[in-house]
Parts: structure tokens; C-alpha cells; sequence
């Protein structure tokens, strides 16, 4: 869990950082701003799933330090389920 904060903080401030930055450029041109405005929400929504989904699937060196080194494991589901089992089981809902 201290990795997916770790990620989620450092995902959150490079977002937060784009986004600021296209909001200057959006506010140069008044025309068809906020249309501009929402794809571009869309897209970093779309890229935090996507970039969440990927580094869970491309994880290679986390892991509980009894296992053996594997570069690449087999698929266990996906970010999100994980996450949830996690957050389950720290809480001792499990």
C-alpha cells in the first residue's frame, strides 16, 4: 500500500502540473477554450488509469521479500481489485 501512496502522490502532482500548464495556454486563445478544457481533462483522467493499470502489470521488482525474483509474474487480476483486497485486509474486513 506505501507504493500505491508513494505513486499516487507523485502520479497526482505531475497530473496537477500538466494540467496547469494547458490551462495557461487554454487561457491565451478565448475561442473553443473549454471544449479544449474538457478534453483535456478527459485524457488526464484516461491517463491515470491507464498509467495505474500499467504499473501494476509492469511490476517486477515489488513484492514480499521471501519470494524469488521472477522480471516478469504471472497476471493476478488487476490494480484495482488489488488495491481493494488490501485495503480489506488492513482493515480486517477479511
Amino acid at each position: 500500500m506505501l507504493n500505491v501512496i508513494i505513486f499516487s502522490l507523485t502520479g497526482f502532482i505531475g497530473i496537477s502540473s500538466l494540467y496547469n500548464a494547458t490551462t495557461i495556454v487554454l487561457e491565451q486563445d478565448d475561442e473553443s477554450s473549454k471544449t479544449r478544457k474538457k478534453i483535456i481533462q478527459s485524457w488526464l483522467l484516461l491517463y491515470a488509469f491507464v498509467g495505474s493499470q500499467l504499473g501494476w502489470t509492469l511490476r517486477p521488482f515489488f513484492g514480499t521479500p521471501d519470494s524469488v525474483f521472477q522480471l516478469f509474474r504471472e497476471r493476478e487480476g488487476n490494480f484495482y481489485l488489488s488495491v481493494i483486497q488490501s485495503l480489506g485486509y488492513l482493515l480486517g474486513i477479511r
